[in-house]
């Protein structure tokens, strides 16, 4: 290695504060250094210019700052391509003590933007780049290594992605730590890492994870929470993008307080909601009907089956009278699977009778709606035994007043008429003196209807 030397000298050595030295490369003299002397070796402030050192075999880079007996020793920068890298402190040539890395080397074509301590990174919010300058690591830094706390990116669509946050150890996940998808931020999987690997131990979440029926098909993937690796806890069952179960889980399967929906007119509904053991409805729940969110049932379950056993709620169950005729759909409260409590009975969206039941009939107070003849409306209000109207009044429909019959007579009833344990109260001038009130609605043939503005 041929070295030039151009400054000043004291007793035959370079001695003073601006010697420059040159080395051959490539045929050529290249400056690689211009600063302070002392005894022929690089002492006190100098620059050592970026150049291939033939006798290393390594590619020196730019250097400012102290020297001490030919060697970087003190304060110094290191730069690439007019950048600082590094500013910090050096011993006999090497980084030593606390510094600070703005681009240093690391591994492959990454570099280090963040605290060090003898030339390696050390220490809180250092920052690991690629070759675009792009963070692919942020966190907790230990001899040179990813250790402790850190935050992972990646890039998606040219935009900077979290993918990973949690404990490190040796440049790998380890500990407790949260896994993220890529595309949307959706978490994959919270919990204990080793080595780089998940280990499912103990209590974590996951999202997207596949679960099957026992015939092994496909239904749906679970985001919650889990236990050893199983769904355990608070947690979803999503088939594509819609949820058809919330709530709990245990070992993997639905287990406790959950809500289950479909799909109906191309949006998400709610089902059934109530309790649940193995995947199957089982306990106090309540069904709704898809089209509009209606009752359906409310009571006790077993193994997926309705019970009917106990107290309850029902909706649109059909009821029918001695005679087999259908009287319309009872909605209300059930005892052992019968209307009892208050309930109404519905012919398609008009009610006919609304109050109290017992043992599957009206019982109690109530009010129910009859259509005279296709015109007029009348309805009773009052009490009710054993599915017949007791005692009470029958009120009239004013607009229908002037129309009589052939003889005479009013057409349907002009004022209100009142029962008394049912029988008619004794009027000889009314139509129907001491009829009972369900024998003479019978005789007029009245049917069940309910007014648009009864109420």
């Amino acid at each position: 290695m041929c070295l030039v030397y151009e400054g000043d000298f004291a007793e035959g050595k370079r001695e003073g504060r601006e010697g420059t030295e040159y080395q051959a490369i490539n045929g050529q003299m290249v400056q690689v250094y211009e600063g302070e002397w002392r005894a022929n070796k690089r002492h006190g402030q100098g620059r050592e210019l970026p150049h291939y050192d033939s006798s290393t075999g390594q590619q020196i880079l730019e250097y400012k700052g102290d020297w001490m007996d030919g060697k970087r020793h003190g304060k110094g920068e290191e730069l690439t391509d007019g950048k600082v890298i590094y500013k910090g402190g050096w011993a006999d040539g090497e980084k030593n003590g606390d510094g600070v890395a703005t681009g240093m080397r690391w591994e492959q074509n990454y570099r280090y933007h963040g605290p060090t301590r003898d030339g390696k990174a050390q220490g809180e919010d250092g920052e690991l780049r690629d070759g675009n300058d792009r963070v692919v690591y942020k966190g907790d830094w230990q001899d040179g290594k990813r250790e402790g706390n850190g935050v992972e990116c990646a890039m998606y669509r040219q935009k900077e992605v979290k993918v990973y946050e949690g404990e490190w150890r040796d440049n790998k996940r380890h500990g407790r730590g949260t896994e993220f998808h890529h595309e949307d931020g959706q978490l994959l999987y919270e919990g204990e890492w080793v080595n780089g690997q998940r280990t499912n131990i103990g209590e974590g979440r996951v999202g997207f994870m596949p679960l099957q029926d026992d015939k092994k098909k496909l239904v749906g993937y679970y985001h919650g929470e889990t236990q050893h690796g199983v769904p355990n806890g608070k947690g979803e069952l999503r088939y594509g993008i819609n949820v058809v179960y919330k709530g709990d889980w245990q070992d993997g399967k639905r287990n406790g307080k959950g809500v289950e929906y479909a799909m109906h007119s191309q949006k998400m509904v709610k089902a059934y909601e109530g309790e649940w053991r193995d995947n199957i409805r089982h306990g106090r729940g309540t069904e709704l009907r898809h089209e509009d969110g209606q009752l359906i049932y409310e009571g006790e379950w077993a193994n997926g089956e309705k019970t009917k056993r106990g107290k309850g709620k029902v909706g649109f169950m059909e009821l029918e009278g001695d005679q087999g005729q259908v009287l319309g759909d009872y909605h209300g409260e059930t005892q052992n699977g019968q209307p009892n409590g208050e309930g109404e009975i519905r012919d398609g969206n008009n009610v006919v009778y609304k109050g109290g039941w017992k043992n599957g009939k009206q019982h109690g107070q109530g009010k129910a709606y009859y259509g005279y003849g296709g015109g007029p409306m009348l309805w009773f209000e009052g009490e009710w035994r054993e599915g017949l109207a007791h005692s009470g009044t029958l009120f009239p429909d004013g607009h229908w007043s002037a129309y009589k019959n052939p003889d005479g007579t009013p057409y349907c009833p002009i004022t209100p008429i009142r029962w008394q344990d049912g029988q008619k109260i004794p009027d000889r001038d009314l139509d129907g003196y001491g009829t009972k009130l369900y024998e003479w609605l019978q005789n007029q043939g009245l049917s069940g209807y309910f007014p648009a503005d009864a109420f």
